[in-house]
This record gives structure tokens, sequence and C-alpha cells, in this order.
């Protein structure tokens, strides 16, 4: 018929010649874009017990809230001066604060078989990873901290809003503008940022067990640089005072003026504050157990 005597391959289809598919294969051979690609050179980071040890001998509350751009495993730096990272670092809070490189922590994560963190040797159940500095508490403890030296209390005595921080950190022209994203709220959605940073505080936690596990005690946790309230959305920086403004009176929940502090317990968020000595007096026997857990637990134990 005269479909049969139609020559398929004059029109693009049909089956191509034998010749043909040498010369196709020829071609692709000689193509650098079908070469395929070398894999990426594999980083080797070997683990180093006596740094490790060292670390966490010399670790103190300063270097737990201080933003070193440095990766305490391998010192090379996590940020640019944009504050980017090339290699995802790992956000371990709310386990502990410090920044090193998601690499390095899961090569000595499986060198040491568990899960802690390499500095402080907290465990850290799960981490996130971020390229972005403004992402971690500890990028804007100091800026914060200083904004408030620099505002003081409001009024004298009254805790600063966290309005008039934010309102400063915008103007500050040292931080870009995808810095800028993270003083209202956390553009990844998990909650980091600024937000994260006032809450924290630069509170150090010296439980054994996480905060949410049976046996932690919140007397075990500093005071930290400011207290922060998210009801009324205002910082106070203690060191404008020991007592906040509106501490009651640990035994008679008044608010009054508080006199009397428990000298034993000083710098933990728990610590006993009276409006009088008969209030500390009566109130003796439920504080002692606060008192002998800080003494025994808190930061003078790990000298």
């Amino acid at each position: 018929s005269p479909r049969s005597t139609i020559d398929n391959t004059s029109y693009g289809g049909g089956r191509p010649s034998l010749a043909s598919s040498k010369e196709l294969l020829q071609m692709t051979a000689k193509s650098p874009t079908s070469a395929p690609k070398a894999p990426p050179p594999k980083v080797v980071i070997k683990p180093n017990k006596a740094r490790i040890q060292k670390l966490r001998k010399n670790i103190t509350a300063l270097t737990d809230r201080s933003f070193y751009n440095e990766c305490p495993l391998c010192d090379d730096p996590l940020f640019d001066k944009e504050g980017n990272a090339e290699v995802a670092v790992a956000d371990l809070s709310p386990s502990c604060y410090h920044i090193l490189h998601a690499r390095c922590l899961k090569y000595q994560q499986k060198h040491d078989k568990n899960s802690n963190c390499p500095v402080c040797n907290r465990t850290v159940p799960i981490f996130v990873n971020a390229k972005q500095a403004a992402h971690f508490g500890g990028f804007w403890i100091q800026r914060v901290e200083h904004c408030l030296q620099k505002l003081g209390p409001l009024n004298g005595d009254q805790p600063q809003p966290a309005s008039a921080v934010r309102d400063w950190l915008r103007q500050d022209k040292t931080l870009t503008e995808n810095q800028k994203r993270y003083i209202d709220d956390d553009p990844t959605g998990l909650g980091k940022g600024l937000e994260c940073a006032l809450e924290w505080g630069g509170t150090v936690d010296y439980n054994d067990t996480l905060k949410g596990r049976k046996g932690w005690n919140p007397c075990l946790t500093t005071r930290g640089i400011w207290e922060y309230s998210a009801k009324q959305d205002d910082i106070w920086l203690w060191a404008w005072g020991n007592i906040h403004p509106r501490h009651r009176c640990d035994q008679c929940q008044m608010l009054k003026k508080l006199t009397v502090e428990c000298p034993l317990c000083q710098g933990s968020v728990e610590a006993g504050q009276y409006c009088s000595e008969s209030c500390q007096k009566r109130d003796r026997l439920r504080h002692k157990m606060t008192c002998e857990m800080w003494q025994q637990l808190g930061p003078a134990s790990k000298k």
C-alpha cells in the first residue's frame, strides 16, 4: 500500500540507523556538559580530646553567653562580615547556646557515640541548622545589653519597654537589612532571632537534666543579664538593681519594698527576697532546700 512505502526517517520519525547511533555516542562522549561532575572533597575533622577537655575546663558564665565567630572544633570562621555562613551552623538552643559547624558537631557526636554538646557536654536531643548570624540568640545579647545601658530604667525605677529596644536596633547601622528582619519576628518561623535572645537573657542552666524533664529545678538557673516579661513586654536589666520592681516578698507575697535578700543563693533566679527579717525567718524552712541545692549543684560546684 502507499502507506507502507513512506520512509519514516525522512520525517524525523522511525528508528535511526546504526551509523547515526555511533555518531551520537561519539558526540555525547566529546560534549563537556555530559561529563560527570567530580564529587566535592570530603572534609575530615579529626576529634581532639585534649581540645574538648580544655574547652570544658575553661567554660564560664561569660563564655556560655558570648558570641564567638569561630567554630570551637575546627577554628574556622562561622560567618562573613555580613553575617552569612557558607557552611551550615548548628543551633543547639534551648539545650545550650554554643554555636559550631553542623558537620563538626555531627562528626564529634558520632565519634563520642552520644548526642551531647562538645563544649559543655549537655544533652542535645535535636538541633536545627542556620546560615545567618541573626538567627542565634547570642548575636543579640551584647547589642541588647548595650541598648539597655544607654536607655536606663524607665522613669528611673521601672522596666524598659521592649519596643524601645526594637526601635533602637532598627536604627543600628551595623545591622544589614536581612538581619533586621529578625527583630520583629523570625522569618524562618522557628521563634529564633531577637525574641529568643530576650527570653534567654543570658541565663545559665546548671541542671543535669533538660528543662521540662523530671528532676529539673528552676533554682539552678542563674538570673542572667536581664529579666524579660513576655506578658508585659518589658525588660529589667539586673545592673539597675538586684530586686525587680514587680517582685513580691517570697513569704507574705506583698508588693512592698524588699530590703532583705538571702546571702547564700545570690545569683539564682530563685534567690530569696523579703520585705523584712521576720518574713525571712518564717520562710527559712521552705527556702532551705533552694539554698542547699544552689550551693551543692550551682556554679560553685563546677569550679
